[in-house]
């Protein structure tokens, strides 16, 4: 493996960061490969440098987190042996900062999240495409009310015709007063959120669409609540 950075550098970075190097080493590389024998050929290649231990102690702690990761796995037909090879994943990463966003998933973990909308946005969330993601979340929550209430609208003025008093979704048993905030917070998400990330470029971190798309996730929850608990008998 010809690692394209110095043991200096290796030895200071995450060992995230430094997976990144290794993958794109080992893309240009043979198909399989096997950890210990890459550690011992770096070994004897740096086997004067003064931090020779540091780096394969850094090598190997890179090799531990892209396993995690599900960046290599044991080759099917000889991983007995320890052998690996990077996977269907690892190779969709087109630089080594691109391990960087792997980080996401503790960001948006989906214990969080409704199955439809971990579904909907899971793919452009974790590959960096925020605003998306959010617009994406958004929609199945329009989605939903549509498809609980029985209407054709979309947006905000779905959302104030679905939950005003006397509405599909309106809960009649519930404080008429908390249902109108109700109403208005479905309106407002769609209104602030999904409108802004749906017409125009938003330039948007990880956290605050984590927070967004978890926000949305609530919405749904409820929405399909009361499609069960409100549907005429």
């Amino acid at each position: 493996m010809n690692l394209s950075i110095s043991p200096e550098i290796a030895i200071n970075l995450p060992a995230e960061e430094l997976a990144g190097y290794i993958v794109q080493s080992l893309k240009s590389g043979q198909d399989k490969f096997h950890p210990h024998n890459i550690c011992l050929s770096l070994g004897e290649r740096h086997s004067n440098h003064p931090q020779r231990y540091e780096f394969l102690i850094a090598i190997m702690e890179a090799f531990g987190w892209m396993y995690s990761e599900g960046l290599c796995i044991y080759d099917p037909g000889d991983g007995y042996n320890g052998w690996m090879r990077l996977s269907r994943r690892a190779q969709l990463l087109q630089n080594p900062k691109d391990v960087l966003t792997l980080g996401h998933r503790e960001i948006l973990p989906k214990r969080f999240l409704h199955p439809t909308i971990a579904q909907a946005v899971s793919s452009s969330f974790f590959a960096g495409k925020f605003d998306t993601a959010v617009f994406d979340a958004f929609k199945e929550v329009e989605i939903a009310v549509r498809d609980a209430s029985g209407l054709s609208g979309v947006g905000a003025a779905l959302m104030m015709e679905a939950f005003k008093a006397g509405g599909p979704l309106f809960d009649k048993d519930a404080d008429a007063n908390e249902e109108e905030g109700l109403r208005f917070v479905f309106a407002g998400a769609f209104k602030v959120f999904r409108n802004s990330t749906g017409h125009r470029n938003v330039q948007m971190d990880a956290e605050s669409a984590a927070a967004l798309i978890i926000h949305a996730s609530y919405l749904l929850g409820i929405v399909v609540d009361r499609k069960q608990r409100l549907k005429p008998t």
